[in-house]
């Protein structure tokens, strides 16, 4: 995978999560522990979006959004990075 398909993916992913970042977060922490694994992660995509990634292409699009690089995103990485896309 490139870098330019892991940025392909993103934005395909932004362009599907047009709702509140809030609500799609809760959605993805089904347990409420306040962050998202990796695995979590990679199963959400592929369960409500779609995204088939291997892990090599889910650890990119994750260290997109885990902004402390500690291999989980929290809440606000989160809420943070979709708010980015949905600004007018």
């Amino acid at each position: 995978m490139t870098a330019a398909r892991a940025e392909e993916i993103l934005i395909e992913i932004r362009n599907t999560l047009d709702i509140n970042a809030e609500e799609v977060f809760s959605m993805i922490d089904k347990l409420q522990i306040g962050y998202i694994t990796l695995r979590t992660f990679q199963n959400w995509l592929k369960d409500a979006l779609g995204f088939h990634l291997n892990e090599f292409e889910n650890k990119i699009v994750l260290s997109r959004y885990d902004k402390d690089q500690d291999y989980r995103i929290s809440k606000e990485e989160f809420v943070d990075e979709v708010n980015l896309v949905n600004m007018p």
